[in-house]
């Protein structure tokens, strides 16, 4: 019986669920506290990427790991809303929420917040 590698088991189970997301809004992000294992992470965000046949990024940052594609290919129109949802990812935006319903709010200037 031979060794097994538990960090890429664990990517091969992480990539088709990091894979889904890209596919749904081409940028995946976590928080630090649900990774654990930032580098199993990102090595599960490349192989979905390869699975997709993109050129995935992936980085962190001290609140969360990120992976985006610029081989995402956007519905007519919404190119603006992709590069905010990737700023956003980036950048840490609290306006944000993750997952394949990524949504931005945006206040207009002067209005009431909740």
């Amino acid at each position: 019986m031979g060794l097994i590698d538990l960090r890429r088991e664990r990517a091969e189970r992480l990539a088709p669920e990091i894979a889904e997301e890209l596919r749904a809004v081409g940028a995946a992000r976590r928080d630090l506290d649900e990774v654990g294992d930032v580098e199993c992470w990102r090595q599960a965000a490349r192989r979905a990427g390869r699975q997709l046949g993109w050129h995935v990024r992936t980085g962190s940052n001290p609140s969360g790991v990120w992976a985006t594609s610029e081989d995402y290919e956007p519905a007519p129109g919404s190119d603006r809303q992709a590069a905010e949802r990737t700023g956003a990812i980036i950048f840490e935006s609290p306006r944000v929420s993750r997952g394949p319903r990524l949504e931005l709010l945006r206040l207009e200037p002067g209005a009431a917040q909740d």
